[in-house]
């Protein structure tokens, strides 16, 4: 594979990886919730989080958005009796026929893999403390923001 389209795969799992984070839906730290009421307010993912406090959510650059427009009429992934999983072959590739033009072998390669990375950073992003795989230029609303709750936290 070409040095040009192995950045182009980088990024473009990058971009992805970004999606699954802002989607998925933290999990509170067990041990922080011990002597804690068991009302908790109901779970939202990071995007909705960002929505409700007026922040709009950064992404990388989108190298390809036809392909990721792709993955999201597939599906990002499958869900299964039990869990969620990739996107099947057979799903990929019955997609792949339907559509106009057809994909291409090594696109389908791309979208089993950008399904199999958006799933692994889905869960691994239920952990509340992970950070995000993208992180943009900070703006100085974003660190007005910051320096605003620090000082309300140290009083």
């Amino acid at each position: 594979m070409g040095k040009l389209r192995a950045r182009f795969e980088r990024d473009l799992i990058l971009y992805v990886r970004q999606m699954a984070w802002l989607h998925a839906v933290p999990r509170p730290d067990p041990d922080r919730q011990q002597g804690q009421p068991a009302q908790l307010p109901k779970p939202v993912s990071r995007l909705e989080q960002m929505k409700r406090a007026g922040k709009t959510p950064q992404y990388p650059p989108n190298p390809s958005p036809h392909l990721v427009r792709r993955l999201i009429d597939i599906g990002l992934v499958e869900s299964t009796g039990m869990d969620r999983q990739p996107l099947s072959w057979r799903e990929i590739n019955e997609y792949g026929q339907t559509v106009s033009p057809p994909l291409s072998s090594w696109e389908k390669r791309l979208i089993r893999r950008l399904s199999s990375d958006y799933l692994a950073e889905s869960r691994a992003a239920e952990d509340e403390y992970r950070g995000p795989p993208w992180a943009g230029p900070q703006t100085d609303d974003d660190a007005d923001a910051e320096d605003a709750a620090l000082r309300a936290l140290l009083g």
